[in-house]
C-alpha cells in the first residue's frame, strides 16, 4: 500500500475547537497509510506535543503575526518542495490563504472551513473586506476541496463568497476519551478542589471568553431565572473576564461564580458539573457542546444555527438566541429536576456517537486517497 504525506497548516497549536480537531485526526489516522507533518504559522503551540505523541511531525513558523502572510508562503513552499506532500489541508484563515499559494502547483490543497466568518464578524472595514478577497479569490482558484464542519458554515460561506461545492464533514471527538473510569470519584474529587459542596448545583460553560459565547447573558440568566436553586456557575476558558467579573458583581452573584480560565484538561469539569450552559449568539457546532454530552451532561443551549445539527430536544433545553428571560427559566427547570437531567444525559451521551471520531474520519481518509 502507497503511504500518502498529508501536510495540514494551521494558524497555531493553542487550544480552540480547529486545533483540537487536528490533534484528534491525527491520534486516529491510520498509520499504515498516511505519512503527516504540521506546520503551524505562529506561537502559542501548546498542543505541538500531542501531535508529535500522535505520529506527525511538527514543524513552528514562529512567525510575527498576520501581517508576515508573504514570508509564510515563501517557507511553506519551500518545506512542500522539500517533504513533497501529497495532500496540504488548511485550517483557518491565515493558514488558508498561505497554505493554498504555497502549494500551487505543488500538490492539492484541501480546506476546512471551521467557522461563520463572514456572516456574524464583519466590521465594515477596508481590511476586513480585503480578506475576504483573498479568501475568495484563493478559495475559488486554488483548492480541490472545501469541507465544511457543519452545514450551517457551508451556508454560511456559499452566501458571503460564493462557495458552492463544499462537503460537510462535522466536527468530531474520541468519544471514549470522555468515559472516566470512575466518574463518582472524578467527580467528588473535581467538586472538593473546587470547594464545591455536594448539594451545589454547578453550572458548567466551556468557551472561550467573547462576545459570541455568551458569556454575559449566562450571567443574566443566572441572576434573574435560576437564584431560588443551589447554583453555582464554573466558567472555563482563555480569555479576559475583567468586564464579566464587573457584570457578576452589579448582579450580586460574584460570590458564586468561578472563572477557571484555560485547563490543560476539561474534563475533571464536566464530571463536576450538573447542568452544560451553551447560549451562544451564534455557533459553527460547538465542540465544547459535544464533549459536555459524550460525559452525559444535559444542557441548555441557544437556537443559533450550527448547534441545531448537534443536539436534540431529548438531549438539551433548547433556547431562543439572546432571550436572557427563557435562559433563565430553562436553568431553573433542568436544574431543579434531577430525574429529567438524568434522561437527557443518557440521551446526550447516546447522540455523541454519532460524532465518534471512527465514524467521521473515514470520509477524510477516502477523500485523501482519492485527491
Amino acid at each position: 500500500m502507497t503511504e500518502l504525506r498529508i501536510l495540514s497548516v494551521i494558524e497555531t497549536l493553542g487550544r480552540g475547537g480547529a486545533e483540537k480537531l487536528l490533534v484528534t485526526q491525527h491520534r486516529h489516522l491510520d498509520a499504515a497509510r498516511f505519512r503527516c507533518m504540521v506546520v503551524a504559522l505562529f506561537e502559542p503551540t501548546p498542543l505541538a506535543g500531542d501531535l508529535q505523541a500522535a505520529g506527525a511531525t511538527v514543524e513552528r513558523l514562529a512567525l510575527p503575526g498576520p501581517r508576515s502572510l508573504a514570508t509564510a508562503v515563501l517557507r511553506l513552499r519551500a518545506l512542500m518542495r522539500s517533504w513533497k506532500p501529497d495532500v496540504v489541508h488548511t485550517h483557518l484563515y491565515c493558514a488558508n490563504v498561505a497554505g493554498r499559494l504555497a502549494a500551487s502547483g505543488l500538490a492539492p490543497v484541501f480546506t476546512t472551513l471551521h467557522n461563520p466568518d463572514y456572516g456574524f464578524e464583519d466590521p465594515g472595514t477596508m481590511g476586513f473586506r480585503v480578506k475576504k478577497w483573498l479568501d475568495r479569490a484563493t478559495g475559488a482558484r486554488l483548492t480541490s476541496r472545501m469541507i465544511a464542519v457543519s452545514g450551517h458554515v457551508r451556508r454560511d460561506f456559499a452566501r458571503e463568497l460564493g462557495f458552492r461545492d463544499v462537503d460537510v464533514l462535522h466536527n468530531f471527538i474520541d468519544v471514549d476519551e470522555f468515559a472516566a473510569p470512575d466518574p463518582a470519584a472524578l467527580r467528588r474529587a473535581q467538586r472538593s478542589a473546587m470547594g464545591l459542596g455536594g448539594s451545589d448545583l454547578v453550572i458548567l460553560h466551556v468557551g472561550r471568553i467573547h462576545h459570541q459565547k455568551g458569556q454575559d447573558l449566562l450571567l443574566d440568566a443566572l441572576a434573574a431565572g435560576a437564584g431560588t436553586l443551589p447554583w453555582r456557575a464554573v466558567f472555563v476558558g482563555a480569555g479576559d473576564v475583567g468586564a464579566l467579573r464587573v457584570r457578576a458583581s452589579a448582579l450580586g452573584v460574584e460570590d458564586r461564580v468561578t472563572w477557571a480560565g484555560p485547563v490543560e484538561d476539561v474534563r475533571p469539569y464536566y464530571a463536576a458539573a450538573d447542568v452544560f450552559a451553551f447560549p451562544s449568539r451564534y455557533e459553527a457546532f460547538g465542540i465544547a457542546l459535544l464533549e459536555a454530552m459524550a460525559t452525559g451532561l444535559p444542557s441548555v443551549v441557544s437556537d443559533a444555527q450550527g448547534m441545531g445539527e448537534v443536539v436534540t430536544p431529548e438531549t438539551s433545553v433548547i433556547t431562543p438566541v439572546g432571550d436572557v428571560a427563557a435562559l433563565g427559566a430553562a436553568l431553573g427547570s433542568l436544574g431543579a429536576d434531577a430525574g429529567l437531567r438524568a434522561a437527557m444525559g443518557a440521551a446526550a451521551r447516546a447522540r455523541a456517537r454519532d460524532f465518534d471520531v471512527r465514524r467521521q474520519l473515514p470520509r477524510l481518509e477516502r477523500w485523501y486517497a482519492d485527491a
